[in-house]
């Protein structure tokens, strides 16, 4: 009867065991998907900050480039 509970135990714990095993397996599956998930979320937001520092760059050379035409449209007349 006794080694019959031991069996039972063990086979309990084993069974657990590989529970917790594919448990700990998902999460790093989870993990490793959500740290693919930021390194693209990092790489989107730089490309969106250079495309805004470009645009900002060509406004402002845009800009500067209507000054100089209101200027000289003003010392013409």
């Amino acid at each position: 009867l006794a080694r019959a509970a031991a069996l039972r135990d063990a086979d309990a714990r084993a069974q657990l065991c590989t529970q917790l095993k594919d448990e700990l397996a998902e999460l790093r599956r989870l993990k490793h998907e959500a740290g693919v998930e930021l390194a693209r979320s990092k790489e989107l937001a730089h490309a969106q900050s250079a495309t805004i520092a470009h645009l900002e760059k060509k406004l402002g050379a845009a800009g500067k480039h209507k000054n100089v035409d209101t200027f000289v449209s003003m010392s013409n007349t």
